[in-house]
């Protein structure tokens, strides 16, 4: 599965080129777990040569201070403890073999495990915007919002006209 973001639809949609893109959230900046991730990503770039200028680590810090103002039952948003959000991105080529997409596939799962559970978010719950669509969708729009946004979903698309990508229906 390929998925692109923040309207990187355009690039990704070139011909020629396939991102594969691997989204996270943290909930702490932990130092060694930032620097493994860096190292791993490096080492694995180096040692695959056919996509070592492809891989991108995107990382994103925002403060909280409105958003922890926020009271948790008042929006859909699950995630206000959160420090960071990002994605690695693979831009691969459109005559990739399955064999390397199986290889960037494995390692960025790991990395991006890895990465979450070391700065504090263990059961990989990820921003929706920064979803690969892989995800339960509990990880995506938080276990103690789904029966809400169920319930609105049932009174307000009864026919299921967005029950597309990262849909929770």
């Amino acid at each position: 599965m390929y998925v692109a973001n923040f309207g990187a639809d355009t690039f990704a949609s070139q011909k020629g080129v396939k991102a594969d893109l691997w989204g996270y959230q943290l909930n702490n900046l932990t130092v060694p777990t930032l620097i493994s991730t860096y190292t791993k990503l490096i080492n694995f770039l180096l040692a695959n040569p056919a996509i070592s200028s492809s891989g991108f680590w995107f990382l994103e810090k925002f403060g909280l201070g409105v958003t922890a103002s926020i009271p948790d039952d008042s929006t859909a948003f699950p995630w206000r403890q959160s420090v960071s959000y990002g994605f690695f991105e693979f831009n691969l080529p459109d005559d990739v073999t399955t064999e390397i997409v199986s290889t960037v596939d494995t390692f960025a799962k790991k990395l991006r495990s890895d990465l979450s559970t070391g700065c504090g978010n263990p059961q990989g719950n990820v921003f929706v915007n920064y979803a690969r669509g892989n995800e339960k969708p509990e990880q995506v729009y938080g276990k103690s919002k789904l029966p809400r946004l169920r319930l609105l979903k049932a009174k307000y698309d009864p026919n299921g006209l967005f029950n597309h990508y990262n849909s929770f229906a």
